[in-house]
């Protein structure tokens, strides 16, 4: 398999896994910002708390996935596109 694909590929993981983590973290805190004030402390840290529960599993793959993919993009981009892998 030709570089250029392999490394179009990882790029391309590399982006779906990294949007999945931002929206995972983003998500519930746009969805309860606006609200966040109208709660009792109790109820707050009872969602918080639900919240990261539901959402244990999932970031446990999610972020060492993402992590991993990032890594993988590196090591590609540093022996096949040199001048790309540092900053201008």
């Amino acid at each position: 398999m030709d570089i250029k694909i392999v490394l179009e590929i990882s790029e391309f993981i590399a982006l779906i896994l990294t949007a999945l983590v931002i929206g995972v973290f983003w998500g519930p805190w746009i969805a309860i910002s606006r609200s966040m004030a109208t709660f009792k402390i109790e109820t707050f840290l009872e969602i918080t708390r639900r919240m990261n529960q539901n959402l244990e599993g999932v970031m446990s793959i999610l972020m060492p996935l993402n992590l991993l993919s990032i890594f993988i993009l590196l090591i590609l981009t540093f022996n096949n596109k040199l001048e790309s892998f540092y900053f201008r």
